[in-house]
């Protein structure tokens, strides 16, 4: 178990031996140079006082209860007039974080804009182990517990669990990728805010413990092993073990065209199901949110200019016709033409592209957010359907609605690089108008790496038009 304490201390680094009292009895001599409104020059005395305390008990006094006749500001003032150099009392806040679990631990520290990375947002906890880390007032952010990490002597290398994604053992201002427990965090006077968020999912119980503050310092705790719990659909396996339970993917189909949509769906390989968003129609504006299970691949597009029947009969201009149609290939195709998200949602990282492989119907962009590595926005904006070629327009009410592939026009092997390889099926003239309209997609049977994008724990927002 991870448990994240914070511990209001004051002082920063160092810390006081002695008590409260202790330390304001050494200072007595002092007394006169901290009296309201006819405060007089610390004499030497008071000096060597200060100098035998110290900065940590001096903060001590200055950052405690309030005593009577002493001007904490004249206090404050102490060291500058005794030439002693010591750091401003500014309160502190020492977090500890402490191994409770049978296993090393990586916790990582994310702070928020405009904060110190603590420990360079990254260590190492052997179980039973314990560090202090110290954060200063205002500072906000933070800290997860990475598990099963392996990195080589130059510190790189990647976690099962909260991986941050940069690689190395020290996120240095990147965050971890869901699943991971978080214990967040603002600090500011002259309250702190704290709470254990599953926001991201879980991947090891964490607790937060208060001490030595005032006002309403409850614990709070997730002790629950929900990982034994997980459905499985949000299961994140490693080894054949459940090593986290995440929050789904969020995938937000977003209308920016003129007309309604149809957005729909088809899985990819035996076991992926579908997302179940066919025959929904998403007006001029509106938006739907889709939770694929964890491991979905598959692809997203839109059916347009549909009319239904009293039969339940459907007719489109792009985008859907009878699977028993041979045209339309198999159940899990999308019909032709239509412009395609492709997904395929893993647990290291998730693959994503948009595909012109059977042609294009519509403009379509898919832009993640929240996710750690690549994460780049793919796009496709430009109306192909203005510059179509003749040969593979698809056209209703003598209006271009739709462009095919020319595979899908003339099913050849030329055209489909069937039975072939790269370097014998080079793109054609009809491929190149696809890429050179839109360089981000995949417009031919080849692999191309430079429309291929991957991205870590992220929501996706895809948008037509």
């Amino acid at each position: 178990m991870v448990v994240v304490a914070g511990l209001v201390e004051q002082g920063k680094a160092q810390t006081c031996a002695s008590t409260f009292f202790s330390s304001l009895v050494q200072l007595i001599p002092c007394r006169a140079a901290v009296v309201p409104f006819n405060p007089l020059p610390p004499s030497a005395a008071c000096c060597n006082a200060i100098k035998t305390l110290g900065q940590p008990c001096l903060c001590v006094l200055v950052n405690g209860p309030p005593i009577t006749g002493v001007d904490r500001n004249m206090a404050m003032q102490l060291p500058d007039k005794c030439t002693v150099n010591f750091e401003s009392c500014t309160d502190a806040a020492v977090f500890t974080l402490e191994n409770r679990c049978n296993s090393t631990i990586w916790p990582g520290i994310l702070a928020g804009a405009g904060h110190p990375q603590l420990m360079n947002g990254g260590l190492v906890l052997s179980p039973g182990q314990t560090i202090n880390i110290n954060a200063t007032t205002g500072w906000s952010g933070r800290v997860w517990g990475r598990t099963e990490c392996s990195f080589d002597q130059y510190g790189r290398g990647n976690c099962a669990t909260g991986d941050c994604g940069s690689g190395m053992e020290q996120c240095a201002g990147t965050g971890g990728a869901p699943p991971a427990t978080l214990a967040e965090f603002t600090l500011d006077s002259p309250l702190d805010f704290y709470d254990v968020s599953l926001v991201n999912g879980f991947n090891v119980p964490v607790s937060i413990g208060p001490s030595g503050g005032s006002g309403d310092c409850r614990a709070v705790r997730c002790l629950a092993d929900l990982n034994q719990l997980c459905p499985s659909g949000l299961e994140v396996r490693r080894n054949g073990q459940v090593v986290a339970c995440g929050d789904a993917t969020v995938i937000t189909l977003q209308n920016r065209c003129t007309a309604t949509i149809w957005p729909r769906s088809s899985m990819s390989g035996l076991g992926k199901p579908d997302l179940m968003v066919a025959g929904v129609a998403l007006n001029p504006g509106q938006t739907l949110n889709i939770s694929p299970p964890a491991r979905w691949s598959g692809e997203v597009w839109a059916s347009t200019e549909c009319s239904f029947d009293q039969a339940g009969g459907v007719n489109c201009a792009t985008g859907y016709c009878d699977p028993s149609i041979k045209e339309c290939g198999t159940v899990t195709d999308g019909p032709p033409p239509t412009t395609s998200a492709m997904f395929m949602l893993d647990d290291q990282f998730d693959s994503y592209f948009i595909s012109l492989l059977s042609g294009f119907n519509i403009p379509l962009s898919i832009v993640p957010s929240g996710g750690s590595g690549e994460c780049k926005p793919v796009r496709c904006l430009t109306d192909l359907n203005l510059h179509c070629p003749s040969k593979l327009q698809v056209r209703r009410n003598d209006r271009v609605v739709g462009c095919k592939s020319a595979c899908w026009t003339s099913q050849l092997p030329e055209d489909c690089c069937i039975g072939t390889n790269p370097d014998t099926c080079k793109p054609s003239s009809y491929s190149k108008f696809f890429k050179d309209s839109c360089p981000s997609a995949f417009t031919f049977g080849y692999y191309d790496p430079k429309s291929h994008f991957t991205c870590t724990g992220a929501d996706y927002l895809i948008s037509f038009c």
